[in-house]
């Protein structure tokens, strides 16, 4: 478990209302399976516009360009 001296701008009651949140359970495990998941989430937001940007302005499927050099080389 986290002591309460490496949490910042929190209270004791909140640390301790934090901690009972859990049910113990390994909240370091728990926050990160959370965390990576929004990363996930977010690199595929971020690939799949990439994505359309491309196509919509080059006509180049970005799937058949294992590096961004030879997409860059493609489009130029």
């Amino acid at each position: 478990m986290l002591a309460f001296k490496y949490f910042d701008n929190i209270s004791q009651a909140e640390y301790n209302k934090y901690l009972n949140s859990y049910n113990g359970e390994c909240f370091i495990k728990t926050e990160s399976i959370k965390y990576y998941a929004q990363d996930c989430i977010s690199l595929h937001q971020i690939v799949t516009l990439f994505n359309k940007l491309i196509f919509d302005k080059f006509k180049l499927n970005i799937n058949k360009y294992p590096t961004l050099s030879l997409l860059r080389f493609s489009i130029f």
